[in-house]
């Protein structure tokens, strides 16, 4: 990986700051307070009410919370801190230094759904794969990373796409991991699907397809996570070139649609 000397001007910059770095410990805050306060609550109990015995108690959940703290604002800084975008690649900044690359250098772009557990981000993050078997992962401690991933998935597509679509129009499939697309259908696992076939849909973040018209239930869906398929956005140009995808709500099965508009 180069050092950058004279890159272009930023497209946009991103960097953990202290906002978005505890967005990865708040369920280690919230613990922490939970049995603070109950810590403080216990020794308060004991200087009040010596009888109760919640001396002892009330220290182990105190200083466990406050070990909790201590370790949040004292943990190593983990995976990239920072990343600038320009139209001729991007520079990021991580435990070993600072790197750029080149678009050009890019082989995929792969995005996992944002997973939220009790109101906190548990996970979410974009990997980019480069020439030579190397890969740059950022995720949601920078600030602003839904933009981030936003605009890198865009500019992968448009670098990407017209290549593909030249692909495709001379009769060579494109592959997306184990999909492939080429002038008479997609293929996934083994079973090739004729356009026109089969409808599909983007819907949270997977890749629906079920047979086309109504006659189908829930064991003719087929979920692809767009996780596992690098640069599913670019995968959205090419098979809009072929077949429109239909409502996300139309890929479930006649008969449970009404109950689910509920």
């Amino acid at each position: 990986m180069s050092v950058a000397t004279a890159p272009a001007a930023p497209l946009a910059a991103f960097r953990v700051t202290t906002k978005s770095r505890l967005s990865r410990y708040g369920p280690h805050l919230g613990v922490a307070g939970i049995f603070g306060s109950l810590g403080l609550g216990l020794l308060v109990m004991a200087a009040s009410r010596p009888e109760t015995n919640t001396f002892a108690p009330g220290l182990v959940c105190f200083f466990g919370a406050l070990g909790t703290a201590v370790y949040v604002c004292l943990a190593p800084r983990r995976g990239v801190q920072s990343i600038e975008l320009d139209a001729d690649g991007f520079a990021w900044e991580d435990a070993s230094g600072r790197h750029r690359a080149g678009w050009d250098e890019v082989v995929a772009a792969r995005r996992t759904p944002k997973v939220i557990v009790n109101g906190f981000v548990r996970s979410a993050s974009t990997m980019i794969d480069l020439n030579g078997g190397r890969s740059v992962v950022f995720d949601y401690a920078l600030d602003g990373y839904d933009e981030l991933a936003d605009l890198v998935q865009r500019l992968r597509a448009g670098q990407v796409l017209p290549r593909l679509l030249e692909q495709v129009a001379a009769a060579r499939p494109v592959g997306f991991g184990l999909l492939s697309v080429d002038h008479s259908g997609i293929e996934y696992h083994g079973r090739h699907r004729p356009w026109g076939t089969f409808s599909y849909a983007f819907d949270s973040g997977c890749l629906v397809l079920v047979p086309a018209g109504d006659a189908f239930d829930w064991s003719d869906r087929t979920e692809i996570r767009l996780a596992d398929l690098p640069d599913a956005l670019a995968l959205e140009g090419v098979l809009a070139r072929f077949q429109l995808p239909t409502d996300p709500f139309l890929t479930i099965p006649p008969r449970d649609r009404e109950r689910l508009a509920r």
